[in-house]
């Protein structure tokens, strides 16, 4: 399609802190708002996942 694909840049660590942080101090507002009352089970099977190494986060910027 013409796109140019970049290195891809692993958030691995940022991901890994954040978990840290919401786990440690949970904000007033978070996504069980949004995402309702399995949310609880849904976040912690991303955990489990992304601590397993089975999922990471990775981004990939292509540009046109």
């Amino acid at each position: 399609a013409g796109f140019s694909v970049g290195a891809p840049v692993d958030h691995r660590e940022l991901v890994a802190a954040a978990l840290e942080r919401t786990a440690a101090h949970p904000p007033a507002v978070t996504l069980v708002h949004l995402m309702g009352p399995d949310f609880p089970t849904m976040i912690g099977n991303l955990a489990a996942a992304f601590q397993a190494g089975t999922v990471t986060p990775i981004r990939i910027v292509a540009t046109a």
